[in-house]
């Protein structure tokens, strides 16, 4: 009866320790992808000069009554919340920014280089025409501007950076594959240049860029919906094996 009792207290522990191998088993295989490239677009500042300027009489006037002071520091200092449905494309994804201006591509490259091409156009390299696109180039008759983000640290503070800078558009057109592309042009996308403080991440979390107000959201939607068909990830496909094992090994 003491033998039946402990196989049973062995049996209990055995499970418990498959159940938490297969549990941290999961969990490493979550955290050991789905690292990401994450790209913000937010609305160009728009700083109004009042034409007329305040009184001591009208300064008064509104701090006798608070709901005027509240209601100009909600106009005066709105926080932005991004710009949704700007689209872009990187490395065969295509994406929308959701309600938060957030652009999101999977990260496949450890590379602490990216380079955001902002561009009216582009053309395909094909592998077979029109089907099986390469990669893509620069279309010369349509502006440009490419930008590069690289991931720094700082080695007298220890302190982690991204820093951007306009580089010149490659000679030969090339787009290269560690590119995110929208598709706009440039005039009305702000890029800000410099150093970007970040933290040390598996994910690549880049400067947040600026959409003015002429930004053509239709162009955008439209140009990128006609070539997305091409901006999608690679799958793989089995074919399930007609000999078993047993054949095999006798073939053999």
């Amino acid at each position: 009866m003491i033998h039946t009792f402990l196989t049973k207290i062995i049996g209990n522990l055995k499970s418990k320790y498959i159940f938490l191998f297969i549990l941290l088993s999961c969990n490493v295989g979550s955290y050991a992808v789905n690292n990401s490239i994450i790209l913000f677009v937010d609305k160009y500042p728009n700083v109004k000069i009042p034409k007329n300027k305040e009184t001591k009489e009208s300064l008064s006037k509104k701090l006798k009554q608070p709901n005027f002071v509240w209601k100009d520091a909600i106009k005066q200092h709105r926080l932005s919340s991004g710009i949704p449905g700007i689209l872009a494309m990187h490395l065969g994804n295509s994406c929308t920014s959701d309600k938060d201006g957030q652009l999101t591509f999977p990260r496949t490259f450890q590379k602490p280089v990216v380079h955001l091409l902002v561009t009216k156009g582009i053309q395909p390299v094909y592998m077979v025409a029109p089907a099986t696109v390469h990669n893509w180039m620069l279309d010369k008759h349509m502006p440009s501007e490419l930008y590069e983000f690289s991931f720094h640290k700082d080695e007298d503070t220890d302190l982690y950076y991204i820093d951007t800078k306009k580089v010149p558009l490659p000679k030969d057109s090339m787009i290269s594959f560690d590119t995110i592309i929208i598709i706009s042009d440039p005039n009305n996308i702000f890029v800000p240049l410099g150093a970007t403080m970040t933290q040390y991440s598996a994910n690549l979390i880049l400067p947040t860029v600026y959409i003015k107000k002429n930004f053509d959201f239709s162009y955008n939607a439209l140009y990128t919906n006609s070539i997305q068909q091409y901006f999608e990830a690679i799958t793989s496909d089995y074919k399930p094996e007609e000999q078993t094992i047993a054949k095999i090994i006798t073939n053999t």
